[in-house]
């Protein structure tokens, strides 16, 4: 089977899977995709485009075009200074954020296929993972086989939310979880903000 992609062509056999286990991938996961190696393609070729990150041959200014971001520095181990980026700093609508991964993503593809050495780091982890799922030696979450490469693309199945010392916060997390709840996804809470039991209430003493 031929399958083409944004970044490569290539050969795929056919996997060889059961009569149950068809009934399994095409009720959960396999929705538009024609083959179950076309989904499985799609699943490798989203993933590798996280080694495209750490790389270091992309500029930032490229891997981050129009996207709303912030670059944080923390102590690491033995205090070593770590780096990490922080997107959507600024947005609180999820909708904007939904936009703003969405330019991340289109960058971090696009780089992919113009981009020589680009290209070759994706080609490479994609066809590592391609074949360690094809040959059922691991298969990533149930979030992460629904919607890598597809429109949605949320790839966690867990989340913490924190929850503020306010009416107006706790109902915010509320709020989080049902939309997370919405998209697949499954949410714990973090307590550590509220006061402490018997503590005073300005409004209610």
């Amino acid at each position: 089977m031929i399958i083409k992609s944004a970044t490569i062509t290539v050969q795929r056999p056919k996997i060889d899977i059961t009569e149950n286990q068809m009934k399994v991938i095409k009720d959960k996961y396999l929705r538009d995709d024609p083959s179950v190696e076309v989904w499985l393609d799609r699943i490798a070729e989203n993933i590798a485009l996280g080694d495209l990150i750490h790389s270091g041959l992309i500029p930032e200014k490229e891997m981050f075009e129009g996207v709303q971001y912030e670059l944080a520095s923390v102590d690491g181990p033995d205090e070593k200074p770590l780096t990490m980026y922080l997107l959507h700093q600024g947005l609180e609508n999820h909708n904007e954020r939904a936009v703003n991964f969405k330019k991340f993503l289109n960058n971090l593809y696009r780089l992919a296929r113009e981009n020589k050495e680009c290209k070759a780091i994706v080609e490479k982890t994609k066809e590592e993972f391609y074949q360690m799922m094809s040959n059922f030696e691991f298969l990533p979450n149930s979030p992460t086989l629904m919607n890598a490469g597809r429109s949605l693309q949320q790839l966690s199945a867990c989340y913490v939310l924190p929850v503020k010392d306010s009416v107006e916060g706790i109902y915010d997390s509320l709020k989080a979880m049902a939309l997370i709840h919405q998209s697949g996804g499954g949410t714990g809470f973090s307590f550590n903000s509220l006061r402490p039991r018997g503590d005073m209430v300005n409004s209610t003493k």
